[in-house]
């Protein structure tokens, strides 16, 4: 019974922060005053369920979410852009979907389900001492030996999601909304020794794909590295170490090296198609290489400016979009194995951890039939 159940503050907070409303706006839209909210937050004041009902009506979290203990997870290295300039609720907002995330696995995927056991290459590596000057030989190298450890020889990488999940690292991917992940595009951590990424779907194919492969820089550049206690300069350079891994992850310089013509258009859509890879993307990677200059680079940014293709070209609507396979599989085998009791004690697990019904089915997390 929901009268016996005691109201979490922490949760409350973490609900705020997961979905980036503030507290005067919740104020407004709820008729809640701002010193109740405040007294809720804090734990000074337990609401009524009326009042949760209208909160978790608002911020589209399940009631239940209020009532039910954050766990203790151990979260660690959450690599999410940070600058000067970078909300601290922004950074807040990432930490906090990290734990959320965790838990959604620890609770439901973990104890239901076999998945791939975590499968990366492991170096010993130390971040550059310069922003300016990254250790470019070293993380070439060390995306070379990655494409080894999983047999990819240098040829161009089909699905980067199924190839992160076919290793063990588990990969959720969003839907960008005002309030949630409005400010953020991805990040990556650990949990443990289990490796976890987070991508928004509101993005071209390509550029999602380099997230992936940015993301999975820094879980394997970066594993060791408390990334935490980095300042902001630090920040800068284990960025820029992650963006030169992915261009060297998805695009190998030998391959580009045989393949690369010239630099109009019209031969980088061809690379792109290939490869998989904004032109963008491709032109720092030529530039990288020093198979083009910068004038040649700048031409590329003016011909992309010139015929308005600098956040999307032709070539965009004919590359796929990639998606969470991993968790749909396990959801469908949940959904195929599980009698109607324990079927409903799965999607309880998914309302207690905050997902109302029109989310889950937005984000494909779940397809029970009786859903």
């Amino acid at each position: 019974m929901i009268e016996e159940k005691v109201f979490q503050n922490d949760r409350f907070l973490q609900a705020l922060s997961i979905c980036g409303v503030k507290r005067n706006n919740l104020s407004v839209y709820c008729d809640i005053s701002l010193s109740a909210i405040t007294s809720y937050v804090k734990g000074d004041r337990k609401p009524t369920f009326e009042v949760v009902k209208r909160i978790s009506g608002y911020l589209k979290v399940n009631e239940m979410f209020f009532y039910t203990p954050k766990p203790k997870l151990f979260i660690r290295n959450v690599a999410f852009r940070k600058s000067k300039t970078t909300p601290k609720e922004n950074v807040i907002q990432a930490n906090e979907l990290a734990n959320n995330l965790t838990e959604i696995k620890n609770n439901i995927i973990d104890k239901y389900v076999d998945i791939p056991k975590v499968n990366l290459p492991i170096f010993d590596y130390q971040i550059s001492l310069n922003e300016n000057n990254i250790n470019k030989e070293e993380i070439e190298n060390i995306a070379i030996k990655t494409r080894e450890f999983w047999n990819l020889n240098n040829a161009p990488i089909s699905n980067m999601i199924k190839l992160c999940e076919s290793n063990g690292i588990f990969v959720f991917k969003f839907e960008k909304t005002d309030n949630l992940t409005s400010k953020i595009d991805a990040f990556s951590w650990w949990s443990d020794d289990k490796p976890m990424i987070f991508l928004t779907k509101n993005k071209t194919a390509v550029r999602s794909r380099f997230d992936i492969a940015h993301e999975l820089g820094h879980l394997i550049l970066h594993k060791n590295i408390n990334i935490d206690e980095l300042d902001n300069e630090k920040q800068k350079i284990i960025e820029k170490e992650a963006d030169y891994f992915a261009g060297c992850f998805l695009l190998p310089s030998q391959s580009l090296i045989q393949e690369y013509i010239c630099h109009n258009l019209q031969a980088l859509f061809i690379l792109k198609r290939r490869w998989k890879m904004s032109v963008q993307a491709i032109a720092t990677r030529l530039k990288d290489l020093n198979l083009i200059d910068d004038n040649q680079n700048q031409y590329i940014y003016k011909q992309l400016s010139f015929n308005h293709y600098r956040q999307e070209d032709p070539v965009d609507s004919e590359i796929q979009h990639e998606d969470m396979y991993l968790f749909k599989e396990i959801t469908k085998e949940l959904s195929n194995k599980l009698d109607y009791e324990n079927e409903i004690m799965i999607k309880n697990l998914y309302n207690d951890l905050g997902f109302v019904k029109n989310e889950i089915k937005k984000n494909n997390i779940i397809q029970f039939k009786r859903f």
